[in-house]
């Protein structure tokens, strides 16, 4: 997989204190509906929940992160 480094620019220009994310959440989420084979969903906790369809059930990709 090759490194988007306009994506990493845009990501890492974006203002995103703690209690304030909203702008980091909305541009996942945004970039989220541009990959396909995804489904993610939002709790009320503001924790973004993303999955990758898979065809092993034995895998299961996880990687967790804070977005503040």
């Amino acid at each position: 997989m090759k490194l988007d480094l306009n994506l990493l620019k845009r990501e890492l220009s974006i203002n995103h204190p703690s209690k304030k994310e909203w702008p980091m959440l909305s541009f996942i989420i945004n970039e989220c509906y541009k990959i396909g084979g995804l489904d993610f969903e939002m709790d009320g906790y503001c924790n973004i929940f993303i999955t990758k369809n898979t065809s092993n059930p034995d895998y299961f990709p996880c990687v967790v992160a804070h977005v503040d």
